[in-house]
This record gives C-alpha cells, structure tokens and sequence, in this order.
C-alpha cells in the first residue's frame, strides 16, 4: 500500500474476494470478471460535489456482449449510498455529498457488476476510499469562566482558572491540529501555561491600589497552510478582603451610592434629612466610626403647573382694539428654581400671551356673535420640562357705539294729484357700527300722516290721495333706529311737504229746479240765479257761465250766473245746459242741467202704431221713440201693460222704447204693449197701444238626437240594407226647418247612402280586411236664406270574421335560427319573429315559453338583449315561443340564439413566473422546462403560438412546442442567471397575447453559509436611541468566508424598524421603538453567498420590547361641542369625550375627572366611559351654555395627563308660551279715521330664544267685515279697508258697431291702424269728436278726426305683439247735438320673427349610462319662441360639426334626445356637443351639451321586488296624478350593503318616459299622467350609483324597474277606516301584509294611495277618517327579468270585494280590522267617490241624512232672506218718506253732462251713461224704490 503524505490511515483493509459463480447445470455462461478486484483511494476532505472518484471499472464478460448474458451492469451492493453514485453502465462512482473528514475519514464501498442472462451471473468489486484532512477548522477556547475573581490577599502562582485549546482539524509536527499561543495584557501579574491552560497569578494585588481589574489576551493560531485563528480575553477581578481599619475619607461630602433612598423623598415637604452614619469594618464591630450626615435636597422638576381654573371664560366687547387684555391665566409649580418657573403660550394667531405674567391679549378685531377658543400650555424650566394645560374661551358681546345721522333736507313741493303709492322722497340715516348695530329701519313718528316708509330703503310713500284744499303743508317726523340688540340708538328728522295747488276741482254748483214758465211771457225776466264755488285757489277758482247746449236765442247767462228769459218761447219746454269753467291752464268744466216748461196741453203725437222687429234683435236695440206734448210740467213715460216677461223698457223721460232682454219668437210671437204718458205730477194722463211683430229668423240649427252613434255591422251584410234612421229636428218655422241630409265626409268609396228621412243604407259591400271602420260625418242643413246645418257623427264598425290564420315569416320546420357576437350590447335587437294574421282584427302577441333565463325579451316580436353574452360561459339559448292572435289562435316555434366567438380572451399562462435552474456545463438539447398556456376562446382565437421575445443572451435557449431547450452551453462564469421573455400569442383577426418571465439560474457548487443555532432573543426598551448596535451575527460556521455573504432581514421587520449590515452582520436599531406599536419582532435574517443566490442559511433574532410610559393620554379633539333639547331629563346622554393612550398595559388605562365649573353640577360625568349625562333638567333661561374641562391621567409612574374642554349648548325649545302685557285691551277708535291709520300697538313677550321667541300677531275672530289689520311682526293694529262692488243691471247701451284692424308688429310710430266712421245715428252733417275711453294698454293708440269727419287710429309707440296680442278699445262718439255712441274696436297685432328660439339655459349637464340602447330617450330638451305661427314653430338638430354627438345621439323636431349608437365609456367617457333649435323664419338659437357616459358594472342583477335584485316592479292606477309617488328604490335592490356604501345617486337612463327617479332619495314619481293608459306597461333603466365607504371606489349598478298601469275602475277597491291617515301611513306595512293574508300566497295585495277624509266636522259625521285605494296583482311571478316580456294580471274588482266584504253594503268580513287598523267599509273604487264621504253619500242612508239637511237649511235660508227683505224695506221707509225725484233734491248735483262723455266713475263697475241711469229710474219708479245718488261723482249707486 502506498504512502500518501498527509494522510491519516488508522485502517488496513483486507480484501477478501467471494465469486458468485453459477451452478453446474449451466456451464457454458461465463462470469464476469474485474481488474483489479479491488482499489484504494486517496481524496481530500475538500473534493467537491459530483467529482468521479473512481472512473469506469475494467470489467468483462466473455460471454457475446450482443447478447443478455455478455451485457454488464453495475450497482452499489453497499457502502454510503447517500454519499456515493455508480454508474449503472460504466461502474464510475461520483461523490454526491460533501465530505467531512474531521468527523470520519474512510469509507468502503462495495460494487456489483452482474450480466442479463437467466440466471445473473455476478462478481463484486471493492474499493476503501480514505481521507486528508485540509484546514477548514479554526481554534477555538472553551471553558473559560465569564467570571473570574481573585481575592487580593493571593498569593503567586495561585491558580485563578483554566482554558481548553481545541481545533477540529488533525495533524501534528507543526501541520493542522497544532496550535501556538500568544499572550499579550497584563503579563506581569497573569500568566498562561500553553500546555495545560491553566491561568494563575504572577504577582501579588492590593483591592485599596485602585486597579481591580486585570486582562490577558489570548490568541491561538493553528499552523495550516492557510492560519485560522481564535482570541479570547481573561478578565481578572481582585475582590477586596477586610485588612483595614474604616477611616472616613470626608466628613463632609458621601457619594450617592454610600446612602440609599428607602423611601420616596420630597423636597416640598422635607428640604433637609439629618442622622447618624456609623461605618464598620466588615463584620467586626470594634472596628467602626461614626458620623452626622445631614442632607440638603435638591429640586427635581417632578410638579405639573397647576392652573387656578382649568377653564377660563372671558368676555370683550367687539369694539376692543387689537392688542386688549382678554384675561390672566395663573398656573402655579412648587418646584424649586427653574423647576418652578412657570412660561406661558398659546395656540393660533388669534391670541398673545405674555410668557411670563400669562396675561391673554387680542390680536385682531372682534366680531359680534363670534366664540373663540384657544388652549393655552403651561410649561416650567426643569430638566425634563412638565407641562399642563387650560382653555380660554372669548365670547364678543357687541356695543353699540354710534347715533343714526341724517343729512340735512329741503322743503319738498309735491302736487297735490300725486297717486298713492307713488315714491317722493328717499331718505338715507347712516350708522358707522357694524352688524346689526349699523343696520337702520326706518319708521314715522305720527303714523296718522298721509305718508308710509319703508323701513329698510327709506323711500317715503305716499300713503292716501292728497288734497291742498284739506291739508297744504305736512311736517313728518322720521325716526332712523339702529337694530342694536343691547342698546338701539334712534336719531329723527323733520321733512316738510308743501302740497301746490292742481286745478282738480271743478265747481260745485247748486242744484237748479225746474223752471216753469208761464203765460204770459216777459223778456228780460231773470228766471234763477246759479250759486257755484270751486275749492280751488287763484285763477283755478275764477267761473265763467256760458249756455251750452239747448238754447235757440230765447235765454241768456251773465257774469255772475244770472239766467233771464231773452226771447218769446216757441217750443213747450226747453233743456238748457249751462257750463260752468274755471280759468285754470287745463280748465275744468261742469255742466248744470236747468229744464224750463212752458205751459202746453198733453197728447200722443205717433200713437197708436205697430212694429215689426226680427226675433234676433239685440238687448238694448231702440224699437220705437213715442212722442206726445203738449204740457209745462215733466212727462213721464210708462208701460202700462202687455210687457210679458218684462221683454221691454221705457225711457220714462225720453219715451225710447228699447228691447230689455233677448226675444224669440219660438217662445212669444207678438206683444201688445200699452204706454201711458202722464205729467209728473200726475194731474194729466193718457194711454195708447203699441203692437210689436216678431219677425221668425233662421236661428235654431238642426240638432241630431247624439252627436256620436256607433254602429256596429258585420261585413256579411247585405247591400241596400237600412242600418239605422239618423235624424234630426229644427224648431225654426217654414223652409227654415225643412231638413236636406247629407253624408259629408269618412263615406270611402261611397258605401253608404242616406235617404231623405235619414236612413243610412248599405251601397256597397264591406271588407273588414280592407278597411275596418267608418267615421261618417253626416250634416242636416235646413231650408233658410242663411242656411243653417248640424252634424253628427257615425262610426261604422266592421266586425271581422276571423278567416285567417297565423303565418310566421322564415319558418322552416316550426324552427329559426340566428346567432348574436357575444361582444353585443345592451338593447341590441337579436332578432324579430315576423308574423301575420291577415285577419284585420288581429292583434298579435309574443310570449316565450321556455328557455329564456332572463338574458333576452321579447317585444312585438323583436328578441332584445338585456344581459351581457358570455360565450365562454354559455354559447347556445334555444327558447320556444308562442304567436297568438286575441282569440287565443296560437303558432308555437322554436328560435335558436348560437353566441358567436369573439377574441375577447387573451392567452394565459399557469403562472405569471416560471423559475428553473440548471447545472453549469449542461449539455445542448438538454430540456430546462415546460410552460403551459391556455385560450378561453376557441378556433383559431385560441391556436396559440410561443415566441422567446428577449433576454435570451447568447442565444442559449429555444423553444421546443412547450418545452424550453439548450441550444447552446452556459457557462458560470460567464453569466450565472438569464431572464427570458416569453410571448404567448394567438390566432384571431385582432391577435391579442400575454407575457410570462422565465428565470433560469445557473447553479455552481459552493460552501453555503451556516450561522449554527436556529434562533436568538434580545430585550430592549422601547426608548433605545435609532443606530444603537444590539447583536452581531456571523453565519461562518461551516467555514464560509464572510466577505463572501450578504446579509439581509427577509421577514418580520415591521415598519423597517431594524437594520443589518450586509457584509458584517451587525444589526442595528433603524427606527423608533414603541411597545404601543409593536411588543415583539421576529426578525428572519438570510445569510446568501454573493456567487449563488440559492445558497443561503436563516437564523431568526427575536426581539422583546420593553414598554414605558411615553405616551400621554390624547382625547379624541381638543373642544367637545355637544348640544342638548332644553328640557332633557336627568339620565340623557347629552355626548361622549372619547380618550385614547397609546401605552400598553396598566401605563394606558386612562381615568377621568371633571374639574369644576359653573353650572357643572346640572351634568354626571362617567370617568371611565367618557358619557355626560343630565344630572338636572336643563333649563335654556337658567345657563344657556357650559363650559367644562375634563382632565385624563394614565396609569404610568409618574402619570401623565391631558386636559380637553366640553362645551355645552342648550338648544332652545319652545316651551314658552308668548304672553300679552294685558289680557284685554281697550281702546277707542274714531268712526272717521282713515285707512291704514295707527289705531293701537299690542305687545307680547316670548321667554324662549332665537326663532322660537319670534312672535307673528293675526287677528283670529270678532274681525269678519276686516275693519281692522295687524301687523304680523309689529303687533301694530290699523284700520282696514272695505270694498263695495255696484252692479247694474240690466244694462241698456246704445247699439255697437265693431271695427275688426290688423297691423304687424314694429310698426313705425305714427302708423295708420284704420279708421272708425260714425255711427249712422248721428244727425247728417254733425260735428263728431273722437276719443279713446278704455282699452288702451300703455297709451298705444291715439285717435284723430279726419278730413273726411272718420276718426283715424294711429300708433304712438311701436307695438310688441309678444306683449299685447290683441287690444280692444271703446272709443267714444260725440257729436254737436251731444249723441254719444260708443265704438268697439278690435286691433289685432301680427307677427314679426322678431325672437329667437331660447333655451332655459346655456349649457345642460346630463349623465348616460354606457351601452344604454339605440333609441332610449336620454331627455327632453325644449326651446321656446315667443312668435306666433311657422315663426314660432321650432326644429330641432346636432350641428354636422360635431361629429361624436352626431354619432352617438339624435334628437326628434319635438326634442326628444336620444341614443343613436350605444356610447362606451372607455372610448368616450364624456363626450360635448351643441343642440340648434330653429324658428320657421330661419333665426336660431343653440345649447351647449356635456354628457357624461357613466361608467357600469356590466351585469344586469335579476330578482323580485324583495329588495335583493335590480329588477324592480311596481304598479299604478290609470288615475294616478301627475307628481304621484310609485315605488322608492332601495340599495339592496340594487345588490348594494347600505353599510358599505355612501354618496349615493339614482340616475335615469331615458329621461323621457312615464315615470321620473328622485336621484337623492330614489322615489320614483308619475312623470306625465296623460302617458297612462290601462294595461300597459312602460321600463325605466336606472343606474343606482355609490361609494364604497373604505376604498373609495366608485360603484355603479344598472337596473330595470317595471311600472304596469291598471284600470282602476275595474281591479281596485276602496277600503275606509277609522283611523287617521297618520295611523295608516305608520302601519303601511302591516296593514298591507294583513290584507295580503285574505288572499293567496300566489297573489299580491298592494295600497296604492292613503287618503284623509273630509274635514273634522265630516268625519264626525261619516265616522271614516281615511281611506286606502287596494289592488291584488293575480300572478306576480312575472316580477322577474325573465318574465319582463308577460303582461301583469290583476284581480277584478269584483273578485276583490268576493274575499274582503260580507256584504255588498260595504260591510267587511271578520277578522279584517286588526291591531293596525280598524275597518269600517269596504266598498268599490269609484273615480266620481273615491273617498269614504262620495262613497257615504252614495249610500241610501248618505242620501236620506243629506236631503234632511238641505231640507233644514232651505227653511233657514228662506227665514234669513225674509227678514232682510224686511229690514231693508223698513230702512228705506225711515230714510224716504216720500219718493224724490233728483229735479226735487235738494244739493243734489247735476251728473248730466252734453258737453263731455256722459258717463260717471263708479268703483267696481266700469262706468254707467245718463241714459242708463234714466232708463233705471223709469224701470225701478214703479216699484216705489229709492233711488238716491250720491253728491259726490256718483260713487255709489244702489
């Protein structure tokens, strides 16, 4: 054996061969054989990993090595299998672990080599493997002590401990395992023996020398070719032994560890401790000695400042200047110098504070009503500071510094005819205060003055009409106060009012009576004298007398109003008119009647005589004037008889004859009327007759028996049959009744005829299929001159007989097919089923029976997509549908839907990292790994292609299918990681991929770091300073060279806390500590070679955080506002003050106290839980706010704490009751004061606050004739004003012409509008003046005679037919001979496109859901146009430029917006465009759009109205109003938690159907009742948008809710209780639920509407409080996505009242009333009695009680009636005991005027003409009623 150097062989192998031959049955095989049989080899400990130790073994077989029996294996028979490989073909053995020769240094391994043949031939090859050993070890020292003492009484050599040198590594003779120690320190006084380790002493010690403490260093190197070393340091400590007396050093100063604290000391309570020290020597008492120590402390900062009040309120009035004092806060520290020095600060930049005195300033102005509060910190001067802390609250209390001051005014000239209302003066106080303090109003010191003003502008009104002649001078006192709350300030000034004279007086002249003048007759003779005043000044007042009218040379006037006789009289009586004007600059006239007879005899001049008058005249129409003479006195005209129905009337003065009321000759053909004529004073009468002939005039149109008749006919009929006698009747007379018929219109083809008498027959046959019904106009014209007609009209209906069948359109064998992109959008129409039934009567339905899972509907045959295709997850729906015709005729037909592929999946890996590694120097070819990818989609989209896009370097790689290759060698060196970039794409028209990284590590063998034990612990506290070093780790255990590591913390390291340094180990403090935060890490630190990231080894440091009281406690916010009702009872929780500490353990447990302070009683305070409760019921009038600090302490030692302030406010209740200062007041009022005038002032006070001590002052009873007002705010009571309406009837006028003129708008000023001839009454020749009495809006018009004696209209302004249209003017007609007639005339304005068409607003936001379908309505967006005609009719459109919105949308010439394509909010999530409205005369106008497309869910979420899904179904009545409420939406519907969401908003989709969605609460409302029609049913999508409440994600569901409309007249019923409808309306629920429970659970019971009843009288009398509209759906199953095509079935009324009444009187069935309402009657739903008072009165015993009542209360009214007629009969007897004539009254004043329009102002009605008044006075005379007129103007008239 030969000699290896350096190898340790403590082994000898003997080899012993053993031959496993075969038997001798079978010699011809041959067993193998080896050379040598066996080997030894010599490795070092270092060999690596995967080297062949031993290569092919020489073994042969002579046996055909083609054959089984010559083919050799090899396997390992025994040895380290673990350790060693063999080559199964070649016998190589590998190394496959590392080897460790310090632990075992030779192994034997044994191999087999065996044929194929049967049996196996064998043969065993040996091998001994021994190891060297390198120097992989370094020394090491163990057992040594960690502590070592040596007292000092030790002698040398004394042997102090001893050390073990050790190093794992073998050897001797100065190779490894041989070590040499090195000794450096104290090497005088300890010494090592290299040998034995023993340590010992070279030199004696003394402990009392002052050097206790010695060290050795020791180093000990092996001595292998590469040296490893270990060092260690021995520390020596000398103990001391008693061998001295005590002495004492100093008798003065000890130090701190001499004495020691036994208890806790306080320098604010014991300054200086004084004892006794007695030191002795060890244990022997002889040896001691005494001393007196006395001990002076010193301050340590351990007292907080305390302040004297934890709150300190203060107030400033708001005119202190920056810089004032606001309070002095004091805190006090005990401490001891700086300890106890105490400065001051504070928070904000509103407040200063001197640091030092703590005395509190202002830094800016104040304002009234403002709080401020700040906190304010105490800190002292100690070493650590100590801080507390308190609130200053500031409450600003205003003042009010300044008077109200006016400038000073003119005397004001106002005229006299100023109106009332009218502004003559605005006067303005100023006030320099701010705030309510500067605010002025305004109020008069005399409200009696003819004055108002208004208390905030201070314009001065007008408050009566003025009038010089009562009052010319006015002095008004005004009062400016400031509406200061603490002390108003008022300031006056006096305005005078010098009133100037108008001339609007006109004279007032005594009445003149009648003249008569005798025979015989003297000139000259002055006959009166006219006494006439004007109230008037100056030349207003000077009279000039003229005789005006009636006068033919025979009277004269002088100066002074003196009327004489100048002539012969030649008529017998004479109506003089004498004008009296004054010499004003505008004169004023009147005129004075004076009537003078001249003695005649008496008789009819055109009597008796006859008329005739066409029946048609009109009201007011003269019939005839008669005439008779011949007698001084007054004659009076009368109709003494034949006036049936009071058809005529009399001028009794005049003797006109005039018809009073419409006439017709179908009622009374002639009248034969008797006048009488008598003297006034009756001494002379005398009769005669007058006979009026009504003349027939065609006005009685033929009038049908219906208007509409329908007819219904089967078109089998047979022609010339009589279908119905359609006639007519006319009650004129002779050929204005004879009656011709005609069909006027709808006869199609002339199939009808009518005969003379009205019979429509048949002409030609029918054809229901070609037309179905016939709308006959048929018109009766009678035989008149002016012919007059009627119509009817007659709907022929033609009954289909059905004869058809249904044929639907592509059926092949009952089955159609079609087929949809998956990718296809909401609304897309998939498909229609085109179907005929050529029957015209037939109405075709769709239903889908089966399939359908809610993905589609169907609709008039089109089959809609309502939820998004996936064909990933289904790709074929097959539905069978149903076409039905209304007899139920039925096509059944299956549709196939196949769901087309759409690339819309990308390819995917199974991971999104693929990591793999691979040997150096593998071999090419060699696979490194598999990739799987995968496809959704099918056919080519998912044929999928592999492509290695990057990071192959060196192109090394390629792909094999899946498979990644070598396709060339890697090296380790060269590159030890690649990165390859791995594109899978597939094969669809738009190819869509995906990428996958594949890491492939090239590995190397390498020594891997080892730190040794698993694990490690450390304790810090958690205030150790950032960067402190706590622990060094090595992992070079197993011999890895720590340059070579990197180190790193792989888990655990919370908040980055912790850092280690990569290259040594050492871990370091990173970041804060807190145990409140984090109490334990357990760091995962990683130890990885540089060269090989798989290399690694990890060691887990565990580290303990120590917890301490750093945090102080913290409330929630710094100032607590809480708020409680006034009145809260004792135990109500008015708030909480929340505190947190962020100590653990007992150093968080926080406890509170509330310090006191005012009125902090009234409250309990839990110290735990942080409630305040009411201790005292709150009283606002008592303390309206509080202010209370609450200090929290931790339990730390020394504690912390925090203080924070509560505030309290008390919200006023109204629990106060406004009281009067007198409970009745008295008072006297004036019976002339004016109106409006101040009568008295009511004062009442309010002891509650704010709004509730608001007071609003009405008058609730004894005011019913409203004499008197009050003022709502002031209490101030005046009087009031009555109004009396006059009218008279009846009304006789002269006869009207109407003028009918045209002119455009814009028309020049100065324009013809058209002329107005005089009325033929006029005598021929008169001179007729115009002029415009009413109707002339704005002064408008004016009126010019012309030339040719028309009056001419002319335009004074431009007319704006926007603002008149049309005007309607009375234009008066006066001629010479004083004939006044009175002209209508109608001015029409045209229209001029003068306006463009207007939006209401410039720009509309609106929002659209994304992929809402093609044609839904998105809104309704309207312009206006004030032009008439094609002016104002406007279009609508998107301008061409804007090329999104033309895309997406379009909009109808009504405005109706709509989608056009289906808008995509990732392509466009907003998209802007303008909308044109254009007038038909070309002018425009535009609208700015932004439509927001929001962003959904693409789901559709299917389910009932239970509040889980987003199919929502509702019901409404066909009744139901406009506004009504349908259903309010909810988040569940919508798949949303309420909990988990917020800002949430309901949108509509369309906008523009029935129904519209409150977006804040989600009620949904009728939005247009004219769009309800009975069973119909109408979608709304809407989206129900929100945000999640933690992420902040926004959310969007889209739904579809369902509204179905019934009859209500035949599915609902009316259930009445006697219950409020607040009751109801409370138990809604339950009482729908109860209803429910009489029904089936198939079925549902709904309350459309609840319904007060009456008023409270009629529900004492009806018993009913309030109703409930109930309807029950039949089958509610289709309340269901799927079911949104079925029409809704609902109950018959009748079916209702079967399972709810017992009997048809309405009485409900037992059991109905329950708990939650009381039934009183359950009756139908009837639209005229909907509720319980129609519906009791529709009863026979509603009927019975009412015609009692009416019965009662005609008897009433006729008792009342009777006794005014009475009264008012005896009044007028009082009044007038005799009847008086106005030509006998005395002062009456003439109202008679020729000169003028003779009309009078009368309030309330227009104006009354003498004629009609003279007419009234013939009419009324016989009935002996007074007639009195009033002095003044006529101002009333009874």
């Amino acid at each position: 054996m030969a000699t290896i150097p350096n190898a340790d062989i403590k082994t000898i192998y003997v080899k012993i061969i053993a031959i496993h031959g075969t038997d001798a049955v079978d010699p011809p095989y041959n067993v193998p054989t080896c050379t040598p049989t066996f080997l030894q080899v010599n490795l070092s400990e270092a060999t690596s990993v995967n080297t062949i130790i031993v290569p092919a073994l020489g073994c042969t077989d002579a046996d055909d090595p083609s054959t089984p029996e010559g083919t050799l294996l090899y396997k390992m028979l025994s040895g380290k299998a673990a350790r060693f490989d063999v080559d199964a073909n070649t016998g190589a053995i590998k190394l496959k672990k590392k080897f460790n020769a310090d632990f075992q240094k030779y192994y034997f391994v044994e191999v087999e080599v065996y044929d194929q043949g049967v049996p196996s031939q064998t043969a065993i090859v040996g091998v001994s493997i021994y190891l060297f050993s390198v120097n992989d070890n370094a020394p090491k020292i163990t057992n040594l002590p960690a502590s070592i003492t040596v007292d000092e009484m030790s002698a040398p050599g004394t042997l102090i401990t001893s050390c073990t040198l050790s190093d794992k590594d073998s050897g001797s003779g100065g190779l490894a395992g041989e070590v040499r120690i090195e000794i450096t320190g104290d090497t005088s006084i300890l010494g090592v023996d290299v040998t034995s380790g023993e340590v010992t002493l070279n030199s004696p010690v003394d402990y009392e020398s002052g050097q206790v403490e010695y060290s050795l260093i020791i180093d000990v190197k092996d001595t292998g070719l590469i040296q490893y070393t270990a060092s260690v340091e021995v520390k020596v400590t000398v103990t001391d032994v008693d061998d001295h007396d005590p002495t004492w050093t100093s008798t003065s100063v000890f130090t701190t560890s001499a004495i020691v604290v036994t208890a806790a000391l306080d320098r604010e309570t014991l300054p200086v401790v004084e004892f006794d020290i007695t030191a002795y020597s060890s244990n022997n008492e002889d040896k001691n000695i005494t001393a007196h120590v006395t001990i002076t402390l010193t301050d340590v900062n351990d007292e907080e400042p305390s302040f004297t009040l934890p709150v300190y309120a203060v107030t400033l009035p708001e005119n202190s200047a920056s810089g004032s004092t606001a309070g002095t806060v004091t805190a006090n520290d005990p401490d001891d110098g700086a300890g106890g020095q105490v400065e001051y600060s504070i928070d904000g930049t509103f407040f200063n504070i001197d640091v030092n005195s703590g005395v509190v300033t202002i830094t800016d102005i104040l304002v009234t009503g403002t709080d401020h509060v700040a906190r304010v910190t105490a800190v002292d001067k100690g070493v650590p500071s100590l801080t507390s802390q308190c609130m200053i609250v500031l409450t600003v209390t205003p003042v009010n510094d300044y008077t109200p001051t006016f400038s000073p005014l003119p005397t004001q000239n106002i005229p006299e005819d100023t109106q009332p209302g009218t502004t003559v003066l605005q006067i303005t106080a100023t006030d320099a205060d701010v705030g309510v303090d500067g605010d002025v109003v305004y109020s008069l010191q005399d409200p009696s003055v003819p004055f108002l003003i208004d208390s905030a502008s201070g314009e001065i009104i007008t408050r009566l009409n003025l009038d010089r002649e009562t009052n010319s001078t006015w002095d008004v006192v005004v009062i400016a106060t400031d509406k200061s709350t603490t002390s108003p300030k008022s300031s006056s000034v006096t305005v005078q009012f010098d009133i100037t004279d108008v001339n609007d007086n006109v004279a007032i002249c005594d009445p003149v009576p009648t003249i008569i003048v005798p025979k015989p007759y003297t000139t000259g003779t002055t006959l009166t004298a006219l006494v006439c005043v004007d109230d008037d000044a100056d030349v207003n007042a000077e009279l000039i007398y003229t005789i005006a009218a009636g006068d033919s040379g025979v009277f004269g006037v002088d100066a002074t109003g003196s009327l004489k006789l100048s002539a012969t009289p030649t008529s017998s009586s004479y109506a003089l008119m004498i004008a009296v004007t004054d010499k004003g600059a505008s004169p004023l006239s009147t005129q004075v009647p004076v009537l003078v007879f001249v003695e005649v005899d008496l008789s009819f001049t055109n009597l008796p005589a006859s008329v005739n008058k066409l029946e048609d005249v009109s009201a007011g129409e003269p019939v005839m004037k008669v005439q008779a003479c011949c007698s001084f006195s007054t004659l009076v005209y009368e109709i003494a008889s034949g006036n049936t129905g009071d058809r005529f009337g009399i001028d009794q003065y005049s003797g006109q004859i005039y018809v009073l009321a419409d006439l017709d000759r179908e009622d009374v053909a002639n009248y034969s009327i008797g006048i009488r004529v008598r003297t006034f004073d009756s001494s002379q009468s005398t009769d005669s007759s007058l006979d009026i002939i009504l003349n027939d005039v065609n006005d009685n149109d033929p009038v049908f028996g219906a208007t509409f008749t329908k007819i219904p006919v089967v078109e089998s009929i047979n022609v010339t049959t009589g279908i119905q006698m359609i006639s007519a009747t006319d009650a004129d007379f002779g050929v204005n009744a004879d009656l011709t018929y005609v069909i006027v219109s709808g006869n199609v083809d002339n199939t009808f005829i009518i005969n003379p008498s009205g019979m429509l027959i048949l002409d030609k046959p029918l054809d229901a299929e070609t037309l179905s019904a016939y709308t006959l106009t048929i018109s009766a014209t009678d035989g008149g001159i002016l012919s007059r007609s009627g119509e009817t009209t007659v709907l022929v209906e033609v009954t289909d007989v059905d004869e058809h069948p249904i044929d639907v359109i592509g059926l092949v064998n009952g089955a159609v097919n079609t087929s949809v992109d998956e990718n296809a959008v909401l609304g897309t129409h998939v498909y229609q089923i085109v179907a005929q039934d050529l029957d015209i009567s037939s109405q075709l339905t769709y239903v889908i029976t089966s399939g359908n899972d809610g993905t589609f509907l169907i609709y008039n045959g089109f089959i809609t997509l309502l939820k998004l295709l996936d064909r990933e997850t289904k790709d074929l729906y097959v539905f069978s549908v149903n076409v039905s015709n209304q007899i139920n005729d039925t096509v059944a037909m299956e549709l196939t839907i196949v769901v087309n592929d759409v690339n819309d999946n990308d390819p995917k890996f199974n991971q999104t990292l693929y990591s793999f590694e691979l040997h150096d120097g593998v071999t090419v070819g060699a696979s490194v790994g598999t990739v799987n990818v995968s496809d959704l989609d099918i056919g080519t989209n998912a044929k999928i292609d592999l492509t290695i896009m990057g990071g192959n370097d060196g192109d090394v790689f390629e792909l094999d299918g899946n498979t990644i290759k070598t396709k060339g060698t890697v090296d380790y060196t060269t590159q030890k990681q690649y990165t390859l970039d791995v594109r899978a794409s597939d094969n669809g028209p738009t190819i869509r991929s995906s990428k996958t990284a594949v890491i492939i590590s090239i590995l190397q063998n390498l020594v891997i770091p080892e730190f040794g034990p698993n694990s490690l612990s450390i304790t810090l506290d958690e205030n150790t300073v950032v960067k402190t070093p706590i622990t060094d780790l090595n992992a070079t255990v197993s011999g890895a060279n720590e340059d070579d590591l990197v180190y790193s913390i792989q888990n655990g390291n919370t908040n980055n806390s912790f850092h280690i340094h990569e290259s040594t180990g050492e871990v370091y403090i990173a970041g804060q500590l807190d145990f409140e935060a984090t109490q334990q890490y357990n760091l995962v630190i990683q130890a990885t070679r540089r060269d090989n990231s798989s290399s690694t080894d990890t060691i887990t440091l565990d580290i303990i955080i120590t917890n301490l009281n750093d945090n102080p406690p913290i409330f929630s916010m710094p100032v607590y506002e809480m708020t409680t009702p006034e009145g809260s009872n004792v135990g109500t929780t008015v708030g909480q003050v929340v505190v947190s500490d962020g100590d653990g353990g007992t150093l968080g447990q926080v406890t509170m106290a509330m310090s006191p302070s005012s009125g902090s009683t009234d409250f309990t305070f839990d110290p735990v839980s942080g409630y305040l409760t009411v201790a005292v019921v709150t009283e606002y009038s008592r303390q309206g706010v509080y202010y209370m600090a609450v200090v929290a302490t931790d339990g730390g030692s020394p504690a912390r704490s925090s203080t924070a302030v509560v505030v309290v406010k008390v919200e006023d209740t109204n629990n106060h009751t406004p009281e009067f200062s007198d409970t009745v007041y008295s008072f006297p009022v004036i019976e002339t004061m004016p109106v409006n005038d101040e009568v008295y002032t009511v004062r009442a006070t309010d002891a509650d606050a704010g709004l509730n001590a608001k007071l609003t002052y009405q008058i609730t009873s004894g005011n019913d004739a409203g004499v008197f007002v009050i003022d709502a705010e002031t209490g101030v009571l005046r009087t009031g004003q009555m109004t009396v309406t006059v009218r008279v009837t009846p009304v006789a006028n002269s006869v009207i012409s109407t003028f009918d003129f045209a002119i455009l708008e814009n028309s020049a000023i100065g324009s013809s509008v058209g002329e107005v001839t005089p009325h033929g009454s006029h005598r021929a020749g008169a001179v007729v003046t115009f002029s415009i009495v009413s109707g002339n809006f704005d002064s408008l018009f004016a009126i010019t005679k012309m030339p040719n004696g028309n009056g001419e209209i002319t335009l004074t302004k431009q007319p704006d037919r926007e603002t008149y249209s049309q005007f309607v003017l009375t234009v008066n007609e006066l001629d010479d001979n004083s004939l006044s007639e009175d002209r209508i005339v109608k001015i029409t304005i045209l229209d001029e496109n003068d306006n463009d068409p207007v939006f209401p607003t410039s720009t509309l936001n609106i929002k659209v859901v994304e992929n809402s379908p093609a044609g839904f309505v998105v809104s309704t967006i309207t312009a206006t146009d004030p032009d008439d005609g094609t002016n104002g009719q406007i279009t609508y459109s998107i301008p061409t430029s804007y090329v999104a919105g033309n895309g997406l949308f379009q909009i109808d010439n009504s405005g109706v917006l709509s989608v056009k394509d289906p808008a995509d909010f990732e392509s466009n999530p907003v998209v802007n465009f303008a909308i044109s409205a254009t007038d038909g005369g070309g002018r425009s106008g535009e609208i700015t759009l932004v439509i927001d497309i929001v962003d959904v869910a693409e789901t559709v979420i299917e389910a009932d109205t239970s509040g889980t899904s987003a199919f929502i179904s509702a019901e409404v009545p066909d009744t139901a109003a406009t506004g009504a409420a349908v259903i309010t939406l909810t988040l569940d519907a919508f798949g949303l938690n309420p909990v988990e969401v917020n800002s949430v908003k309901y949108v509509t989709v369309s906008g523009g159907g029935v129904v519209s969605v409150n977006e804040d609460t989600g009620v949904v409302t009728v939005k247009d009742s004219g769009k309800l029609f009975k069973d119909t049913r109408h979608f709304e999508w809407v989206i129900c948008q929100a945000v999640n409440v933690t992420s902040g994600q926004s959310l969007a569901v889209l739904g579809l809710v369902r509204v179905d409309c019934f009859e209500a007249a035949r599915h609902m019923i009316v259930i009445t209780f006697s219950d409020t409808k607040d009751v109801i309306e409370l138990n809604r629920q339950g009482v729908r639920s109860h209803i429910q429970s009489f029904f089936l659970s198939t079925q549902y019971a709904g309350i459309w509407e609840v319904r007060q009843e009456g008023t409270s009288a009629r529900r004492r009398l009806l018993a009913a409080q309030s109703s409930a509209q109930v309807y029950v759906v039949a089958d509610p199953s289709v309340n269901s996505l799927s079911g949104a095509q079925s029409p809704k079935q609902f109950l018959t009324q009748q079916a209702v009242l079967q399972v709810l009444q017992s009997s048809s009187d309405g009485t409900p069935v037992a059991g109905l009333s329950s708990g939650a309402a009381t039934v009183d009657q359950v009756m139908p739903y009837d639209a005229g009695t909907t509720s319980a008072a129609a519906v009791f009165t529709a009863s026979p015993v509603g009927i019975t009680v009412i015609a009692l009542a009416a019965a009662v209360g005609l008897v009433i009214l006729i008792l009342i009636v009777t006794c005014i007629i009475w009264r008012l009969k005896k009044k007028a007897r009082d009044n007038n005991p005799s009847v008086t004539t106005p030509h006998q009254t005395k002062g009456f004043k003439p109202i008679f005027d020729t000169g003028k329009s003779n009309s009078h102002d009368l309030p309330g009605n227009g104006s009354v003409s003498e004629t009609t008044i003279r007419r009234l006075l013939c009419i009324y005379e016989r009935a002996r009623t007074p007639i009195p007129i009033a002095e003044h103007h006529g101002q009333l008239l009874q």
